[in-house]
């Protein structure tokens, strides 16, 4: 997503009503590395992880780079 620079990605990670967000991963690039862990709660009807990866930018809003269920 980053002409110049190396991107600074963080990761949006959505399970129900419970909502949990990794630290930027300063010039993460292409292969960030979080080695962060979230734990939830299943829910039986409830079979999908919304997840969202985005580029921190500390001039303009953040970037939406993809998603993924």
């Amino acid at each position: 997503m980053e002409w110049i620079s190396r991107q600074d990605p963080y990761v949006c990670v959505e399970y129900g009503s419970d909502r949990s967000r990794t630290r930027t991963c300063t010039d993460g690039g292409k292969n960030p590395n979080f080695q962060e862990k979230f734990v939830y709660t299943l829910i039986e009807a409830l079979r999908e992880l919304n997840i969202s990866v985005w580029n921190s930018n500390t001039v303009h809003h953040d970037t939406f780079i993809g998603s993924g269920k």
